[in-house]
């Protein structure tokens, strides 16, 4: 009788840890993933910290944070901290190289909506000295960056990485100018926060860019009317704007208080970008045809 309860309590403890593992591990040809953690984005979003690892092609190894139940990523970059490459957002690859091509000196950088901090890591990353602030409302996302992206990845000096738990309306209006780049990725879900819509808002952010920065707004969830509706706040509080499409990885739009002569060459003469202002449409029919 004892043997068989010493023979049955194994049982159970292999069927536990086997179904531990298996929620937390899962394999695919040539690699596996692996849950780190999770947390309720809302109350019914729940994202998914993951390290992805690869057998053979480990300099492709990558940490996630992904929406349940999807392919949806909030933000990934890689865990080979030598890797300097932005690993989501593809649109912002060729603005950043026109940003460092421009000369501009990067000391500040603001990103409104920090999810893991891909885009200021990767700022920290190739602007050596620069200090980025990162804005995120989400407590338990906070805590998420700060225990699986940012402390594990910037080692050297965290003071470089300032991480604001704030709305991101409070947060604008308490910081203080100049930003030479500025990225904002507000959304609530998967739908568009309404402070992208929002003239004081924009007002705050165009103040912060000042006369030597740029706003880079990931529109990737945007229709084309909502699109338009951004375009002309923007329109309304920075001396100049862009959008474009880039098909089916969506919109972004762009814009300074200052010309941009390599942002008009690369809108056209870049493939896959589609220019949606200032061609086809003009200012004045944009601010004329919405209500």
């Amino acid at each position: 009788m004892r043997i068989l309860l010493i023979e049955f309590l194994v049982a159970a403890g292999v069927f536990i840890v086997l179904r531990s593992l298996r929620s937390k591990i899962r394999f695919f040809r040539g690699g596996y993933i692996l849950r780190k953690d999770r947390y309720m984005q809302n109350e019914s979003m729940q994202v998914i910290v993951e390290d992805t690892r690869f057998l053979r092609k480990k300099q492709n190894n990558f940490r996630s944070m992904r929406v349940k139940g999807s392919n949806l990523l909030y933000s990934r970059i890689p865990l080979d901290k030598s890797n300097g490459t932005l690993m989501v957002y593809p649109y912002c690859a060729p603005l950043l190289k026109m940003l460092k091509g421009s000369g501009t000196a990067i000391s500040r950088t603001l990103t409104l909506g920090g999810g893991g901090g891909a885009v200021p890591l990767f700022m920290l990353q190739n602007y050596e000295g620069s200090v980025a602030d990162i804005v995120e409302y989400n407590a338990d996302c906070v805590r998420m960056m700060q225990t699986h992206f940012l402390s594990d990845y910037i080692d050297g000096d965290p003071a470089r990485a300032n991480l604001i738990h704030a709305d991101a309306k409070d947060a604008v209006n308490a910081l203080d100018a100049p930003y030479q780049f500025v990225f904002c990725d507000l959304y609530v879900g998967s739908q568009p926060a309404e402070l992208m819509y929002d003239m004081a808002f924009m007002q705050q952010v165009s103040r912060l860019v000042a006369d030597t920065g740029m706003l880079v707004i990931n529109g990737s969830s945007l229709n084309m009317r909502g699109v338009f509706l951004v375009l002309r706040t923007l329109l309304q509080t920075f001396t100049h704007a862009w959008a474009m499409s880039l098909g089916m990885s969506g919109f972004v739009l762009v814009a300074a208080n200052r010309e941009l002569p390599a942002m008009e060459s690369m809108m056209l003469g870049s493939s896959g970008i589609i220019p949606i202002y200032p061609s086809p449409f003009t200012k004045e029919k944009l601010l004329a045809d919405l209500p």
